[in-house]
């Protein structure tokens, strides 16, 4: 056997392979994935967004968490200030997200960056963040230099190689899974509002249940990039404060000393730079039962408590600053944002299925069907809330609205395939507020359609029908 002939096969053994996946790569490359179609749809409309609000403004910056997690719609109408989300993906890693930022700012603009704390650490680049440059953005990844831009390309897999190509040959299937992708959608302020409470199934429930604690380290090299940002914002008169990303509270996890010590240096990393927090860490700790689908992902209900929380530490900054133009966009009446404006405080725990959207006015309800129903109410203060729908029995008799374990109301409805209309205020306490709606015996079928209004957050919207066709214009994930 021959060495130099045999080391020369094998060289080009291994030369034609390679050949074939850098050079697959370099036809591609800049080629839209349907992998980076969230990321990049996401950021172009935040893009849009950003350019149609007059400033300054205040703009919320971080990953995915503060993207469901933190609505600045509702912190604009809270702090009389307009407020733009320019949150995107955490996987996107904090230097090219801060890179993305600043395109989305503006001189005299407020950033309060909420960055998960993955973005602190200095790993090698997620699949995320590669997919997304080499489709969308290839004059970035080309300036990333030799060595990396190998790494990253021997990183591909090969179904990610050659998405682009199926892509370009498959374009109505994947122009249709876009469209079925609710998470795409923004409201007028870039708050995505497909966190729904009300969307949450005991599947959701038992998989975030399951989430282990977060990995929490800070490296030197996003601490040094967080200088560099602190400076570019100064130098461009952009005001930098930051808060803790929202997370589940694991209690034993977070009361060990070298965990608190690593979320010190989350604090000092921002000291360093000069950007001040509004709060501490343990400030944005939520329970487990307000998380949709991560250990960061808020559900419609957390949201709305997290943001009238943050509200309250950004009320002294809000009232110091100069500030654009507010306006109220109206509604856009997509489902999403139809869910969100009647039933983003409530989540179904038991007996209900799907939100349904009713012609003409496009009036949402979820349907009940079964022995008896219960739903969670979830408010950070006493506030007015009415109970309306319709409802009948197929054997007829009472029906009874329990809250919290007592007697609340209870209708005598005669046995008819009619629906009968029930409304009644209810007074809800600051925290959980458990009803359940049951016919008082037992073996009956009770088939109801409920709204639930929740005095100074929903617009009336007149009543559901449970007589409308159903899953007409029905949301679901």
């Amino acid at each position: 056997m021959n060495p130099a002939r045999t080391l020369a096969a094998f060289a080009a053994g291994l030369a034609v392979p390679a050949a074939l996946w850098f050079g697959t790569f370099f036809a591609e490359a800049g080629e839209p994935s349907s992998i980076s179609h969230w990321n990049h749809t996401i950021f172009e409309k935040k893009k849009a967004i950003s350019d149609a609000t007059p400033g300054p403004r205040l703009v919320i910056a971080g990953g995915s968490g503060a993207l469901y997690g933190i609505r600045a719609r509702d912190l604009s109408h809270e702090l009389g200030v307009p407020v733009v989300n320019a949150a995107l993906h955490a996987g996107l890693g904090q230097e090219y997200y801060l890179h993305q930022l600043k395109k989305l700012v503006r001189p005299g603009d407020t950033i309060v960056l909420a960055l998960e704390y993955q973005m602190y650490m200095d790993a090698a680049d997620s699949s995320v963040l590669i997919d997304y440059l080499v489709a969308r953005d290839p004059a970035y990844f080309a300036q990333l230099g030799l060595r990396r831009e190998v790494r990253d390309i021997l990183a591909m897999t090969p179904g990610r190689l050659l998405n682009p190509f199926l892509v370009k040959r498959h374009p109505v299937a994947v122009a249709l899974a876009a469209s079925l992708n609710s998470e795409t959608y923004l409201d007028a302020h870039g708050d995505a509002l497909g966190n729904a409470a009300v969307f949450k199934t005991e599947a959701l429930r038992k998989s975030v249940e399951a989430i282990h604690p977060l990995r929490i380290r800070v490296d030197e090299p996003a601490v040094r990039r967080l200088q560099e940002f602190a400076d570019w914002a100064r130098a461009n008169r952009i005001r930098l404060l930051a808060t803790h990303p929202n997370t589940i509270d694991f209690p034993e996890y977070y009361a060990r000393p070298e965990i608190q010590a690593k979320l010190g240096q989350v604090t000092r990393a921002h000291e360093i730079a000069g950007i001040p927090f509004v709060d501490g860490w343990r400030d944005t700790l939520f329970e487990t039962g307000l998380f949709f689908d991560t250990v960061y992902h808020l559900d419609s209900v957390g949201a709305t408590l997290r943001t009238h929380e943050l509200a309250e530490r950004l009320t002294p900054y809000a009232r110091a600053g100069r500030w654009g133009a507010v306006s109220e966009p109206s509604l856009s009446m997509h489902p999403l944002e139809v869910v969100d404006r009647n039933f983003r405080l409530w989540e179904p725990l038991s007996g209900f299925s799907g939100v349904e959207l009713q012609p003409p006015q496009g009036v949402p309800v979820i349907r009940m069907v079964g022995a008896s129903g219960t739903m969670m109410v979830h408010v950070d203060r006493a506030s007015s809330a009415r109970l309306t729908g319709e409802v009948r029995m197929e054997r007829g008799g009472d029906l009874d609205l329990v809250k919290d374990g007592r007697p609340l109301v209870r209708w005598r409805l005669a046995q008819s395939r009619s629906y009968q209309r029930i409304d009644t205020a209810v007074q809800l306490a600051p925290g959980d507020n458990r009803f359940s709606l049951a016919g008082a015996r037992p073996d009956d079928t009770v088939i109801a359609c409920l709204r639930f209004d929740v005095e100074g957050l929903l617009p009336p919207a007149g009543f559901g029908t449970c007589e409308a066709p159903r899953g007409l214009n029905a949301v679901d994930r």
